[in-house]
């Protein structure tokens, strides 16, 4: 209450702050039942169609005298919003695929020829829009065979080709199943420990993903903020429980690291952590803690893995 003039100002305020307990890491984990870790002939199959797309090529198709479904082209494209008359689109070369294309851009161009200019209406982007659309050249997919793949990449034998893909997507499930783990140990330990969610924090986390992904929807959302505030409320906790501190040498390491990812200078890099300095620290010993849950998850994936 402000009286008047030169007087205190006397207020209360009420926040909502991180759950303090002594979390307990003694907590069961195990392989989820959907999970396989052993690399099957299929996901070796699976794995290398995914390099066929990766390394398709595209060329002219001088067989093809006109577009069908499953055609590629190159156009040019401008369209305008009917009701503003501004012009949505200009855009010359555009390759489109059209086994991927809208429906409505499929229906336009199917049947053109090289050179051939149509015009048609659409509703895109929560307004009808006027396009006038020109097919510059029609394109064909080259997909490699094996052996071409297989030569293309440098290995000496299909062989050596193979164990390089098992060797591959075994790493991949390794760190596929090591992230399941971490959350997994995530949830075990706030559920033994019995840790409520601050509504802010949740919605804070929620803000942030909504950045990210504006169409994720209401499940999925609810779903990752849980799941990224929980993560908060543990490593929090277990920075107090165990006394985590940053050494000197730590600190530089990460510094290092940032400077390394973003490509800054080392006067940049101690600029930068001379002005957050807290956020900074704060960053860097979150990381710590999460190295610490990182260990114990690291020490049941060997045995998780051969089951």
């Amino acid at each position: 209450v402000w009286s008047q003039k030169g007087d205190n100002i006397e207020f209360s305020l009420s926040c909502e702050v991180l759950p303090r307990k002594k979390i307990s890491l003694d907590v069961d984990l195990k392989k989820p039942d959907n999970f396989d870790a052993k690399v099957s002939d299929e996901d070796i199959k699976e794995e290398i169609e995914i390099l066929k797309k990766r390394y398709t090529t595209i060329v002219d198709d001088t067989e093809q005298s006109e577009l069908t479904e499953n055609s590629s082209g190159v156009f040019d494209i401008f369209a305008k919003d009917i009701a503003t008359a501004r012009t949505y689109i200009n855009q010359k070369d555009v390759f489109v695929d059209l086994t991927s294309a809208y429906e409505w851009f499929k229906k336009l161009v199917v049947g053109m020829k090289v050179g051939e200019t149509r015009e048609g209406i659409a509703y895109v982007d929560r307004g009808d829009k006027k396009f006038r659309i020109t097919l510059k050249s029609i394109k064909k997919k080259v997909i490699p065979s094996e052996d071409d793949l297989v030569k293309t990449l440098g290995y000496k034998s299909k062989e050596e080709f193979y164990e390089e893909i098992k060797k591959r997507i075994e790493e991949r499930k390794k760190a596929e199943l090591k992230n399941i783990l971490y959350f997994t140990l995530i949830f075990n330990i706030s559920q033994k420990s019995n840790l409520p969610i601050p509504q802010s924090l949740f919605q804070q986390k929620a803000r942030q993903i909504l950045d990210d992904n504006p169409n994720i929807d209401k499940e999925k959302l609810a779903t990752s903020a849980t799941t990224l505030a929980l993560e908060d409320i543990v490593l929090y906790n277990l920075i107090e429980d165990m006394q985590l501190k940053l050494s000197e040498e730590e600190i530089r390491q990460n510094l290092k690291e940032i400077s390394t990812q973003y490509r800054l200078t080392e006067e940049e890099v101690n600029r930068l952590f001379e002005s957050k300095r807290e956020e900074l620290e704060d960053s860097f010993l979150l990381k710590k803690a999460r190295e610490k849950l990182m260990e114990i998850v690291e020490s049941k994936m060997a045995e998780l893995m051969n089951k």
